[in-house]
């Protein structure tokens, strides 16, 4: 085995190895945690009689929508009021068609 080849491998190894290293730290920092809250990005509340848009668990909403909440059914109301958790954009998207 030539020189070239030899440090190619060298390269291939240390580079498979610093992958590996990625791969298992994202899997550590993405493993759910115990608080079951941490598991939902975004939530639809009511905040001074609207909907409102909350990111993790903020007090303040990041988007208050002009809906009037009369129009919608009281189950949905009631979802409201107690709040809507959800896990990701996708989900937020059917949610929010859900209303508007």
């Amino acid at each position: 085995m030539n020189k070239k080849t030899q440090i190619i491998y060298v390269l291939l190894s240390v580079l498979t190895v610093l992958l590996l290293a990625v791969v298992l730290r994202w899997e550590a920092l993405t493993v759910p945690t115990e608080n079951p809250a941490a598991e939902y990005l975004y939530e639809l509340r009511l905040f001074n009689g609207r909907i409102a848009l909350f990111y993790g668990g903020a007090d303040a909403p990041l988007h208050v929508f002009e809906r009037d909440l009369s129009t919608l059914p009281p189950a949905d109301r009631a979802a409201l009021t107690q709040g809507i958790r959800i896990r990701d954009v996708e989900e937020l998207r059917k949610r929010l068609e859900d209303f508007f």
